[in-house]
C-alpha cells in the first residue's frame, strides 16, 4: 500500500523466509529500485526463519525509513528459547542510533550467518542510524567459542609450568567478554580493536569481510594466560615493547582468509 510517497508493508503470518532478505542487505545493490525509498514496515511472524537452522519466534518488527535511512525502530522476539529486542535511542552525541540486545548472542550470529562458533553470551550493539559508513560497538559477554580453529595453533604449544596445557577443554573455550568497534559500507565491515579475554584465552581480532566481493581478510593473536601477561602491561613502557595494552607477552598469531563461507585459518608459534 501506497500512501503518498510511502510505502506500507504490513505481514502478518505463521513463517517467513528472512535469509534472502539478510543475504541482501550485506551485499546492498546501489541500483536497485528500493534505495532511498520511504518505507513504513510491520510484520508480526510466529517463526521468522534464519540461517544456520535458527529461529526467530514470535518476531514483531516495526520501523519507519526513510530515504533508505532508519528512523524509528521497535524489534521483539525470542531466538533459541532467549530474548532478542532493539530500538532507536541517542548516542553520545545526541546522535540517532540502532540499539540491538540478545541473550544469546550465538545464537543470534548464526541466525544471520556472520558467526557459527559462538555459544551463548549476552550482546548489546549500538549502531549509528545517519547513513554510510555505519559505525557500530558490540559487546558480548559470558560466552564460549566451539571447535573454533583459529584457536589450535594456541593449544599445541607449552602454555604453563613444564608444558602444561592452556586449555583443557580445546572444543569450547571460555571467554568472559569480547568488545569490538566496527565500521560497514557497500557490504564491506572493516573491524578494529577487537579485543576479547578470558581467564585462561585472551585475544585481538582486526581486517575485513567483504560480502559483495565473498572474501574475508582477518588477522589476530590469542595470548594464553591473559590476565597474568596484562599484568606486564600495566608497566607503560614495558607494555609497548612488548606488544602494547591489548596483547601479551606470549602469544600465537594467526589469519583467517578466503570466501566468507569457509575461509582458511593459518596460525603461526607463539612470539
Amino acid at each position: 500500500e501506497r500512501v503518498g510517497a510511502v510505502y506500507r508493508i504490513a505481514v502478518k503470518g505463521e513463517q517467513f523466509d528472512a535469509r534472502p532478505l539478510m543475504k541482501s542487505a550485506f551485499s546492498p545493490s546501489t541500483g536497485s529500485p528500493a534505495m532511498g525509498q520511504d518505507f513504513d514496515i510491520d510484520l508480526k511472524i510466529a517463526s521468522l526463519i534464519g540461517f544456520n537452522s535458527e529461529i526467530l519466534k514470535s518476531a514483531d518488527i516495526r520501523a519507519q525509513l526513510r530515504g533508505g535511512l532508519v528512523r524509528d525502530l521497535k524489534l521483539a522476539g525470542n531466538l533459541a528459547k532467549q530474548a532478542v529486542a532493539g530500538q532507536m535511542a541517542k548516542g553520545e552525541k545526541g546522535e540517532p542510533v540502532i540499539v540491538l540486545e540478545s541473550a544469546d548472542a550465538g545464537a543470534l550470529l548464526r541466525f544471520t550467518d556472520i558467526y557459527r562458533k559462538m555459544n551463548a553470551g549476552s550482546m548489546m550493539l549500538v549502531l549509528s542510524a545517519s547513513g554510510e559508513p555505519l559505525i557500530g560497538k558490540v559487546t558480548i559477554r559470558n560466552f564460549a567459542l566451539l571447535e573454533e580453529s583459529a584457536i589450535e595453533g594456541a593449544l599445541t604449544q607449552p602454555g604453563g609450568g613444564e608444558g602444561t596445557a592452556i586449555v583443557t577443554d580445546p572444543k569450547n573455550v571460555q571467554f568472559n567478554r569480547l568488545k569490538a568497534e566496527f565500521s560497514a559500507a557497500s557490504g564491506r565491515v572493516t573491524l578494529k580493536d577487537a579485543t576479547m579475554w578470558g581467564t585462561v584465552l585472551g585475544g585481538t581480532l582486526e581486517g575485513t569481510i567483504d560480502y559483495p566481493k565473498d572474501m574475508v581478510d582477518l588477522r589476530g593473536t590469542f595470548v594464553p594466560a591473559y590476565l597474568v601477561n596484562n599484568f606486564f602491561n600495566k608497566i607503560p613502557l614495558l607494555g609497548e615493547l612488548l606488544g602494547g595494552a591489548n596483547e601479551g607477552i606470549f602469544a600465537v598469531t594467526f589469519s583467517v582468509s578466503g570466501p566468507v563461507a569457509a575461509p582458511s585459518v593459518n596460525s603461526t608459534r607463539f612470539l
